[in-house]
């Protein structure tokens, strides 16, 4: 039984307890609440004098808010969520529309997202090291107000390009001509080149790589200093629960950023702009040439970054202990003492260079760590590519709008993925998984997952368009040659370059009404907007009279009206069936998130954990996260049928049109790859990890 005295001087209460240190801590482990209470007759006020001078001088009443493991939780949670919703939501979202706005390839949307990993490099290992030895709440407070600055620079451009301009079809230039040729490439491409900035589009893709890498800096104590600290604060029964609220919560943002990100494309995106004559007039999000307000989340996630790095600046560097208050003193004492001196040396010894790299050989010859990691490269390139372009690829397999297709990952992604990880992380705890046994439960779901990838092959049918995937009349059936033209607009003296699509009454897509043969135009408005309706349109009426078609017009003009603004959509419900399993796969992937986070932790020595996780993520983004997204649009470049052409600075810009069959094969063909190649890979971890010496009780 510890002795008992008056109740000392609040600021020397510690250096009473000095001789007692180690008498004080056995008794704080053995004994019960009950009797800690009967015993030890300190002051409550300890508490208070032991907190952190800066807390309490900065934040007043506030300080004991910051000295709880789950207010913690809560602002890191935010922060997670934040991220995803800004790199793994927004980014996602509006790359379609960046490539068209600022005329980009798949490719080029590509490298502006390996921006954000190749950060993440640069910046794993140090921040992990010396951040996992330092302040972590204060070094992942510098990551949110980075991160804020990085939304700040990705939303840059918008101010800096001119208002967007889009072809009213007022152009006389749009229209077949019968008259001597014109500049086709016209008054359109004129008028939109004086209205740009006169950038390269290459600027464009420095200044959103450096805000991506920005987010990628920022966001590298997330998954490395925060879920080390949480470890450290809450001991291992608690941690896979602890694990499972975070990174569902991280799951969260990119859903959110779906939803939101496609919510707000269906704003005009120049809006808050005076001229008139390029304001959204007649447009709406389903038009072809719509363009949402994509930079808006950027501004507003911005702002957040910033304000939640104040927050994060008053967290102390160690919570009090779960043993109670004056072990957290003595704690804080035990460091400060000459007692500690040998332990005090090689805490500064592990600073030195050599000690790094004595820490890493020692985490890359753990052949379960390895193969691990390995796992989670092939998983990282599916979330660096696959997840990155679903919402183009929903877009281009099913024939939705940029807003709608967003909207649908979004929605698909929240319950799948964050239940996942929750189920993941209660089922870790509830049955005590060991590292094994977690991987053992990773195999079984990876399988899973295989089976339900090959969901990728269900779309809907491909738009026909006439001289690109539908031939003329007069032309030949052709899987390869493009040939835009044909005796029905030969006269028209058409560009070949300009996409405007028009549908006709005979059912297929023409790629502007000059090439349909169209001689003139008239509107309709209604409600919910200005119909536009071509007159005479030759190439549909040949069609129409070969066929002996005769067709209702829902029209009230002249039996003249052959074709209407847009393209012709097929009646297709295959978007329900790809959600539902879309959805099964989310869910058997994330809920091996919270086993594989566990094994990885119990198969490293204790004082490598923060530099395991670091190492892990760095090696991921090199192997996988990096060169997935340059991989995947090409993959998705290839698939394009029509390209749109930069007229300003003479190159080829974004893809006009796309074949989702070629997309779906590409996309499952890889898919299946990477998820066979990390499921061998954690079936070797397994077994390697059977023969390690971390298999003991402790890691149970």
């Amino acid at each position: 039984m510890l002795p008992t005295n008056k109740e000392p001087e609040k600021l020397s209460i510690v250096d009473s307890l000095q001789g007692h240190i180690g008498n004080v801590e056995r008794f704080l482990e053995t004994s019960s609440s009950a009797e800690r209470a009967s015993n030890l007759n300190f002051p409550s006020q300890i508490i208070v004098t032991s907190f952190p001078t800066t807390i309490r001088l900065k934040y007043g009443c506030f300080h004991k808010f910051f000295m709880k493991i789950g207010t913690f939780l809560c602002v890191a949670c935010c922060f997670v969520a934040l991220q995803g919703m800004v790199v793994s939501g927004f980014v996602s979202v509006c790359l379609s529309t960046l490539e068209r706005r600022f005329k980009f390839s798949s490719t080029e949307s590509g490298i502006i997202a390996m921006g954000y990993d190749l950060a993440s490099i640069i910046c794993l290992v140090p921040v992990s090291f010396y951040g996992g030895l330092g302040h972590k709440p204060r070094w992942i407070a510098v990551g949110a107000l980075v991160m804020g600055v990085g939304s700040l620079v990705f939303s840059s451009p918008n101010l800096l390009v001119g208002p967007y301009f889009y072809d009213t079809r007022k152009d006389p230039s749009m229209l077949c001509l019968d008259s001597a040729p014109v500049n086709r490439s016209g008054t359109m491409e004129k008028y939109e080149c004086s209205y740009q900035a006169t950038t390269s589009s290459s600027i464009y893709i420095v200044i959103f790589m450096l805000g991506h890498m920005l987010h990628g800096a920022g966001s590298t104590p997330l998954f490395t200093l925060a879920v080390a600290f949480i470890d450290e604060n809450v001991g291992v029964k608690r941690s896979p629960l602890y694990f499972s609220i975070y990174y569902s919560t991280a799951m969260i943002g990119p859903a959110l950023g779906y939803i939101i990100g496609g919510r707000l494309l269906k704003t005009y995106i120049d809006i808050g702009r005076k001229n008139s004559t390029l304001n959204q007039g007649d447009l709406t999000p389903e038009d072809p040439r719509w363009l949402g307000a994509w930079w808006i989340g950027f501004l507003v996630t911005g702002s957040a970054f910033i304000i939640l790095s104040i927050f994060l600046c008053g967290f102390p560097r160690e919570m009090p202990s779960r043993f109670g208050n004056i072990k957290f003193i003595l704690k804080i004492q035990r460091k400060r003492s000459s007692l500690e001196s040998v332990d005090k040396k090689s805490v500064d010894a592990v600073h030195e260079p050599a000690d790094i790299f004595h820490a890493l050989k020692t985490l890359l010859s753990n052949p379960a760590f390895d193969f691990i990691t390995f796992s989670g490269c092939m998983e990282g390139a599916l979330v660096g590519g696959f997840v990155l372009f679903a919402p183009k690829f929903v877009e281009a397999a099913f024939n939705l709008s940029a807003s709608w297709s967003g909207q649908l990952i979004g929605i698909a992604t929240i319950p799948s993925g964050s239940l996942g990880i929750v189920i993941g992380g209660i089922i870790v705890k509830k049955f005590h998984l060991s590292a094994i046994g977690s991987l053992k439960f990773t195999l079984v779901f990876l399988g899973i997952a295989l089976l339900l990838t090959l969901s990728m092959l269900v779309r809907c049918g491909d738009i026909l368009y006439v001289g690109i995937s539908h031939p003329y009349l007069d032309q030949e059936v052709t899987n390869s040659k493009i040939n835009l033209f044909s005796g029905c607009n030969k006269h028209c003296n058409c560009s070949g370059s300009m996409f405007s699509p028009v549908c006709g009454l005979d059912g297929l897509t023409y790629v502007s009404p000059c090439l349909a043969g169209c001689q003139s135009m008239k509107e309709i408005k209604e409600k919910n907007g200005t119909w536009r309706l071509f007159i005479k349109c030759t190439c549909v009426e040949d069609r129409l009279e070969h066929n002996n078609i005769k067709t209702k017009k829902p029209y009230t003009l002249t039996d003249d009206v052959t074709a209407s603004d847009g393209t012709c959509k097929n009646k297709c419900n295959s978007i329900t069936f790809f959600i539902i399993f879309y959805s099964l796969i989310i869910f058997v992937s994330f809920i091996c998130w919270t086993p594989v986070l566990t094994a990885t932790l119990r198969c490293v020595a204790e004082r490598h954990k923060s530099l395991a996780l670091g190492l892990q993520w760095m090696i991921v983004r090199i192997v996988g996260m990096i060169p997935a997204p340059m991989i995947f649009g090409a993959i998705i470049d290839r698939a394009c049928l029509f390209w749109n052409r930069d007229y300003c600075f003479d190159r080829t810009g974004s893809c006009a049109i796309y074949t989702g069959e070629m997309m779906g094969i590409y996309f499952l063909s890889i898919v299946i790859t990477l998820k066979t190649l990390s499921f061998f890979f954690i079936l070797i971890a397994a077994i390697c990890l059977k023969k390690s010496k971390f298999n003991s009780n402790r890691n149970k």
